[in-house]
């Protein structure tokens, strides 16, 4: 009996003909699931780099933006002139929008306090990518001074 049971044992194990196949499919199938995550891995780090970018760029844009109301206002004549020729002609709210540059559009809107002395600025920059939109938007203060 226990020279049966060998016996049954030894032939198990020693057909390995169907077995090779099976380790060889298996090895193929953690190959493709490895190697799957990897450009999943690799293209959403590509996307993130490249939203990165465009953030840093709309950042950078809306920054000028700012710049070049300051330099606007530090440049008129007077407070009013600033408004009236700047600034939708002085009303207390309103938006005003250039052309597109690439893929970045980017907007001015202005708020004026009610006595007129104080202006928010808010520059907004719109873009779309992947097709998702994103929009940045920067804020400042601008007083009112004379020279």
């Amino acid at each position: 009996m226990y020279f049966l049971l060998l016996s049954a044992k030894k032939a198990i194990f020693t057909n390995k003909k169907g077995q090779v196949l099976i380790e060889v499919l298996f090895s193929l199938g953690v190959i493709v699931v490895c190697l799957s995550a990897l450009t999943a891995a690799v293209t959403l780090a590509i996307r993130n780099t490249r939203l990165s970018k465009e953030y840093s760029l709309a950042t950078k844009y809306a920054e000028e933006g700012i710049e070049e109301v300051r330099i606007r206002r530090d440049q008129a004549e007077s407070w009013s002139y600033f408004l009236t020729t700047y600034t939708c002609g002085g009303t207390s709210s309103c938006e005003t929008c250039e052309e597109e540059r690439g893929i970045f559009r980017r907007c001015f809107t202005y708020e004026l306090n009610g006595d007129g002395s104080r202006l928010k600025v808010i520059v907004s920059v719109d873009w779309s990518e992947g097709g998702k939109n994103h929009r940045l938007e920067t804020t400042t203060f601008l007083s009112r001074w004379e020279r």
